[in-house]
């Protein structure tokens, strides 16, 4: 099970469980409709985010969720980093998002937001730790670490500044965000 892509091991845990779990394309024919589609790091790659939220709208049965990750470009190491941003990939990401435009666009869309959350961006390589080299991957493991146990840190206004500096300037956290979002009835 090692070898195999993390999606399609994500897909098999969830059916070893009992769960009805699909990977599809969103144009192949008789889909059927869906509780809940999730696409991370996919909206940003496509030429119109508003035909595919729609088109997810359409597979998704009354009241489905649509849970949705990407880049936030609005996020502070972004407009300090400017074209350096790791999140940038201006060869392949042909839209960026920031939480006010993912908005606009999901009630666009039929869709009601439920939750936003800014999380630590990872980035595609780092989400796997096969494909880490050596080096990438200890360093992995220590922002995992220090992630983990940033709550130690917030019993004293010292240790919350030490916090904040470490997650939002160095690991990148707010580098993501995530949106849980119920299509309309």
């Amino acid at each position: 099970m090692a070898g195999k892509p993390l999606g399609l091991r994500a897909i098999e845990a969830g059916r070893s469980r009992g769960l009805d779990l699909r990977i599809g394309d969103l144009h192949d024919k008789g889909l059927g409709l869906f509780d809940l589609i999730t696409g991370f790091h996919i909206l940003e790659h496509v030429h119109s985010p508003r035909r595919f939220l729609l088109k997810c709208a359409m597979l998704l049965g009354r009241r489905g969720l649509l849970l949705i990750e990407v880049p936030n470009y609005a996020c502070k190491r972004a407009s300090k980093m400017g074209q350096n941003w790791p999140y940038l990939y201006p060869d392949s990401h042909l839209y960026q998002f920031s939480p006010d435009t993912i908005r606009r666009y999901l009630q666009a869309t039929s869709f009601d937001m439920i939750q936003i959350h800014k999380i630590h961006g990872r980035g595609p390589l780092e989400n796997d730790p096969q494909c880490l080299p050596d080096g990438l991957s200890k360093w992995m493991r220590l922002k995992d670490l220090f992630f983990a146990a940033r709550h130690i840190f917030y019993w004293s206004s010292v240790g919350r500044k030490v916090v904040r500096l470490l997650f939002w300037h160095m690991l990148g956290y707010g580098e993501c965000i995530q949106i849980l979002a119920r299509k309309r009835s």
